[in-house]
């Protein structure tokens, strides 16, 4: 019979690591449309919404980014300076998705806008939302945190 045993200097990472388990990854916030979830990096000042995913050449799969705006309004975004395909859904002040659509990279001719007054935007790698099955009409689930 073979005993491992594990040296106390490891305990403090070993129990870090497993404090961890099932929470979004820092600075993210879990934005949930049934059972997919989507680690978001939020975007909710003028500066942050403008620089958005520009220049990112890699976004890991299960992560995004928040867009907040400060009133509904109908939203136009495009592609400058940003090197991934991107899908993004416009969701309104209900959380409700309005549309969504997808973004090819270095697009700067064509503006993909909501269908309505939207409240937030959600960008992820392209496809995913369809490939988690998201569409017009679901309902995201997700708690900002205070500013």
């Amino acid at each position: 019979m073979t005993r491992f045993a594990i040296p106390l200097v490891s305990l403090p990472f070993l129990l870090a690591a497993c404090s961890a388990f099932g929470k979004p990854p820092a600075g993210t916030i879990p934005v949930t449309f049934g059972k997919s979830t989507l680690n978001c990096e939020i975007a909710a000042t003028e500066a942050e919404r403008e620089h958005g995913l520009m220049f990112r050449r890699d976004l890991p799969a299960d992560r995004g980014m928040i867009f907040v705006f400060d009133e509904p309004h109908a939203a136009q975004f495009w592609m400058k300076n940003t090197p991934l395909p991107l899908s993004i859904a416009f969701l309104d002040q209900d959380k409700k998705v309005l549309n969504v659509d997808e973004m090819a990279p270095y697009d700067e001719t064509h503006f993909h806008s909501s269908k309505g007054l939207a409240a937030y935007a959600i960008e992820a790698n392209e496809g995913w939302f369809t490939k988690n099955g998201i569409k017009a009409g679901d309902v995201a689930s997700f708690e900002l945190p205070a500013r």
